[in-house]
C-alpha cells in the first residue's frame, strides 16, 4: 500500500483517538523504524484488504515539482515525519475536512509555480 503524503496538521482534522502513530522521526534519523512501520501497514493490508489507509505525514510545504526547473521551492521546512494508520472508515468519514485543511494549509504559505514564459 503506498502512504498518503500529506501534512501533519491536516492529518489532525481526525481526531486522535481514531488515529495511531505507529512512527515519529526527525528528519532521517530511523528510517529503519519507518520502514517498519510501512511494513506493518503492509501487512494489514495484505490481511485485511481495504480496511485500513496509511499516511505520511510532514509539515514542510512545497509543491511536487519543486526542484525542477522553473519551480520555486516553499520555504518553510518541518524536520518531524510521522507514519500514521487510520480505519477506511474512519478515513472516508473525515477526508473532506482534512483534505480542505490540507489546501488551506498549502494556501497559507503561498506556494506558487513559476509560469515560464
Amino acid at each position: 500500500m503506498e502512504l498518503i503524503r500529506i501534512s501533519h496538521v491536516a492529518i489532525q482534522e481526525i481526531p486522535q483517538e481514531h488515529r495511531r502513530l505507529l512512527h515519529k522521526m526527525y528528519e532521517d534519523n530511523d528510517l529503519e523504524g519507518a520502514e517498519e512501520a510501512g511494513e506493518l501497514i503492509n501487512f494489514l493490508e495484505q490481511e485485511a484488504p481495504g480496511s485500513f489507509v496509511g499516511f505520511e505525514a510532514n509539515d514542510s510545504v512545497a509543491p511536487p515539482c519543486a526542484y525542477t526547473e522553473g519551480h520555486y521551492p516553499c520555504d518553510y521546512y518541518a524536520p518531524m515525519w510521522f507514519v500514521i494508520l487510520v480505519s477506511a472508515v474512519v478515513w472516508e468519514q473525515y477526508k473532506d475536512a482534512v483534505m480542505k485543511k490540507e489546501q488551506e494549509y498549502k494556501d497559507s504559505h503561498k506556494c506558487k509555480i513559476v509560469q515560464r514564459a
